[in-house]
């Protein structure tokens, strides 16, 4: 019994960390893409999807900018309350998800640090396990902040 237990847990260590790894491998792909990017927002919604394996990305930002969706103020920090990643079931909001919103299961908004106004990634799924191993929300942590580099002076698609 000692063994078949611990050799379920071997198992389970080994599935997490394939599931890790998956997503980070994921998550650099789509970093790339942004240093080729032209338009950060337009390189959310077009490469992101198929680069993640999500259903649906976009861009949410509390202040208008051409290529977003337009949030109400206050209304990034209501759905992330402090943390960097939320991941769940999905708010199924088309003011975030879009034409998603009625598809998607799952999501994981994602803190979009240092914009001129408060900004998430907001990444939608049909999938659960997608986002499931709790080590994916430092890779998609690290995929915020490298989207907000994305906007720095210079780049044609910075907020404001």
């Amino acid at each position: 019994a000692m063994v078949a237990a611990a050799r379920r847990e071997a198992a389970s260590v080994v599935a997490t960390g394939r599931a890790t790894a998956t997503v980070t491998g994921r998550v650099q792909e789509a970093v790339l893409a942004l240093f080729a990017a032209t338009s950060v927002p337009a390189c959310v919604c077009e490469m992101f999807p198929p680069l993640l394996g999500v259903d649906a990305a976009a861009l949410c930002v509390e202040e208008e900018v051409a290529g977003t969706r337009r949030l109400a103020p206050g209304e990034v920090e209501r759905r992330l309350g402090g943390r960097h990643v939320a991941i769940g079931a999905a708010c199924r909001d088309p003011a975030v998800h879009g034409e998603a919103a009625a598809l998607a299961d799952h999501d994981a908004l994602v803190r979009v640090p240092g914009a001129v106004a408060p900004a998430m990634l907001a990444l939608a799924t049909r999938h659960a396990d997608l986002f499931a191993a709790s080590h994916v929300t430092g890779a998609l942590g690290f995929l915020g902040r490298a989207v907000a580099a994305g906007w720095l002076p210079g780049r044609s698609s910075k907020p404001g």
